[in-house]
């Protein structure tokens, strides 16, 4: 075990066993958020994900998501998150569509959801301010610069050049708008001792704009193995480490079969 999992795995022990000895139970609200996969495909292969490995899949058509939204209604439900698995939300040509959908449905509260931000189009960014009921808008980032990037996504640099010219775009729109729980930037890359946000490069410059109109800016340090599906070779060039599940302590049922009951996008 490394430091990593040493320190989860106690963590763990000592919330678990804290909250057995006083005989609680932390179970999250079933019926607040159902999570909708709109879309199976991504344009990326990272290093430390799953996508790549498993068999390819489609998108929800709007029909199905259309009465899949209306049973969640009927069920109780008020919040939606339109995220994937392992897909990419923009991949999803019919995504404005059911965006229109979920601002018309009046049991509907808001939605949110988390992207790459590669594959939206100049049009859909610019459209954001129509769109009422946004909570969130989390994006992923996968490279400081074009040599990160490319190494940790398999991908070439012009999706690179594509996602700094959405950045641009959204950095414009969010004088205007932005949604009612902000906006967050979760970066995964190549492991370096340079705080990301002090980097001199034009996407950290990007994110430091963002955040000084309070946009919330991290970096992720902890990696899975997908149930042993990456392994620790394949991540070694990024200098990271992968986290083994089946080495932290775990007691009960996982809370995620109750808070995060999502739908794939076969129905």
């Amino acid at each position: 075990m490394h430091r990593q999992e040493i320190r989860r795995g106690l963590g763990n022990f000592v919330a678990i066993t804290k909250s057995r000895l006083s005989g609680k139970t932390f179970v999250p609200n079933p019926r607040h958020a159902i999570y909708i996969e709109t879309s199976g495909r991504c344009n990326l292969a990272c290093r430390f994900c799953a996508y790549d490995k498993l068999p390819p899949r489609g998108f929800m058509d709007h029909k199905t998501f259309s009465n899949i939204v209306d049973q969640a209604c009927d069920r109780g439900f008020r919040q939606v998150w339109l995220t994937s698995m392992l897909g990419e939300i923009f991949a999803d040509r019919q995504i404005s569509d059911k965006w229109a959908l979920l601002e018309k449905e009046t049991r509907i509260d808001g939605y949110g959801f988390y992207s790459n931000f590669i594959l939206a189009r100049e049009e859909q960014i610019r459209s954001f301010p129509t769109l009422s009921k946004p909570t969130s808008l989390f994006i992923s980032l996968y490279g400081f610069d074009s040599d990160s990037f490319v190494e940790t996504t398999r991908k070439p640099v012009s999706q690179y050049s594509k996602l700094l010219k959405n950045l641009s775009c959204l950095l414009e729109v969010s004088d205007s708008w932005t949604p009612m729980d902000g906006l967050h930037f979760n970066m995964r890359t190549i492991k370096t001792n340079t705080p990301i946000m002090e980097c001199d490069t034009e996407l950290s410059a990007l994110l430091r704009k963002f955040a000084a109109k309070g946009a919330n800016v991290s970096e992720d340090n902890e990696y899975d193995s997908w149930v042993v599906t990456i392994t620790q070779d394949e991540v070694d060039p990024l200098g990271i480490k992968l986290t083994d599940g089946n080495q932290l302590y775990m007691h009960g049922t996982c809370t995620k079969v109750f808070a995060e009951i999502q739908i794939k996008a076969d129905g």
